[in-house]
């Protein structure tokens, strides 16, 4: 366990998410959340949350999610903050929760201000709701407009990227913003439905 950055929160060093095996066989997916428990992890149930809902009723496992990318479409801020709260609504019903405890906002491309501040004050909502505990940036491949925005937004607790390039250009303002910092790490174990895709990794001094 350590600590996971300004979150305050002690986390495991390798999270989890789940997904649908190219060739689902018998009880998949129930066996799949079974050993997702028995590693005592943080889950990701960003892909098809209600799939693995039913398994993960009634359990007190962290969870995590990425989600927000359609924000990038919405027409004004009141929309982008709606599209925000139907999903955290939807996520939450699929996992009989009150409270979801990591959200990543998806932030793949340059946003429109009213779309930021749509979708950013429909999480500091939730936060203050205890609907959300911590939120997060997911960076998606376009790691200079992840760093430009969040240069001027420090809303984030904790970010999420790739390895390489994207890990070098936004380290430095996490190291400074003692954000935690979850990277993407594409590898298996060995149970072959597992992913090991978040580490949290330690901010160098």
């Amino acid at each position: 366990m350590q600590l996971f950055g300004r979150t305050n929160r002690q986390v495991p060093p390798v999270w989890l998410s789940l997904r649908e095996p190219a060739t689902p066989v018998g009880n998949w997916a129930e066996e799949l959340v079974k050993a997702a428990l028995e590693i005592e992890t943080v889950i990701d149930i960003t892909q098809r949350a209600a799939l693995w809902g039913g398994f993960l009723r009634l359990t007190k496992v962290p969870l995590m999610a990425v989600a927000g990318a359609d924000c990038a479409r919405a027409p004004e801020s009141d929309v982008a903050s709606h599209f925000v709260q139907a999903k955290l609504i939807s996520l939450l019903s699929c996992v009989g929760r009150d409270s979801l405890d990591f959200f990543f906002l998806d932030y793949r491309e340059p946003w429109e201000e009213s779309q930021l501040n749509g979708a950013l004050e429909a999480l500091e909502t939730a936060k203050q709701d205890g609907i959300v505990q911590h939120v997060g940036l997911a960076c998606g491949d376009n790691d200079l407009a992840a760093l430009a925005m969040w240069q001027f937004r420090d809303a984030f607790e904790m970010i999420l990227v790739s390895p390489g390039q994207q890990f070098d250009s936004l380290e430095p303002l996490a190291r400074e913003r003692r954000a935690g910092v979850l990277v993407r790490e594409e590898q298996f174990s060995d149970y072959p439905f597992l992913r090991l895709v978040s580490t949290p990794a330690e901010v160098r001094a």
